[in-house]
């Protein structure tokens, strides 16, 4: 499995509509693996392809056991081709978000509370899955990198993004 590396914000492909996988292959298997290889060395929750330089419908995600985060919940692995989704409620919650695309930096995004994740998964067969709160919101945002949109997006405050600085708590006067 390689670690591949992230491309940030900078880069074009971030905003390109990305292509629906039409065959799973070897090839996508192996980016599969190495995507969650590369998503568990940076210690994210979510992967898309875009992110490592491959313009297709594909996101891994995943979140480990955390020693006290209850705002972030464990979940298994997943591994989506040709992911989309619908909302399951009208409901939305803010929560913090960062991404592994724009390093350091995270703020409050809107996100559906409860979506129907529908797609692929490695082995063809369809994928759908109804799920909420924090994996709703993980979901989305790396939906969202398949339709070349980011967090900051979301963002219309510049003043609401905070900077991440190592060997601090981050606190709402983070700024940069």
């Amino acid at each position: 499995m390689a670690i591949l590396p992230v491309l940030t914000q900078e880069d074009e492909i971030l905003r390109k509509q990305c292509e629906p996988i039409t065959t799973i292959t070897p090839a996508i298997r192996k980016l599969a693996k190495d995507m969650v290889g590369t998503m568990r060395a940076a210690k994210g929750v979510g992967l898309a392809a875009p992110q490592i330089g491959q313009a297709i419908q594909l996101i891994v995600l995943e979140s480990p056991p955390a020693e006290d985060d209850d705002d972030n919940p464990e979940f298994p692995l997943q591994v989506v081709v040709n992911p989309s989704f619908s909302a399951e409620s009208t409901k939305q919650i803010e929560g913090m978000e960062g991404c592994l695309s724009i390093p350091q930096w995270y703020g409050p995004v809107m996100r559906y509370q409860k979506i129907r994740v529908s797609g692929l998964n490695l082995d063809g067969k369809p994928y759908e899955k109804v799920v909420d709160g924090f994996m709703s919101r993980v979901f989305q945002h790396e939906i969202d990198h398949l339709r070349g949109v980011l967090f900051t997006d979301y963002i219309d405050d510049p003043t609401k993004l905070r900077k991440i600085i190592p060997g601090k708590e981050p606190d709402e006067d983070y700024l940069d």
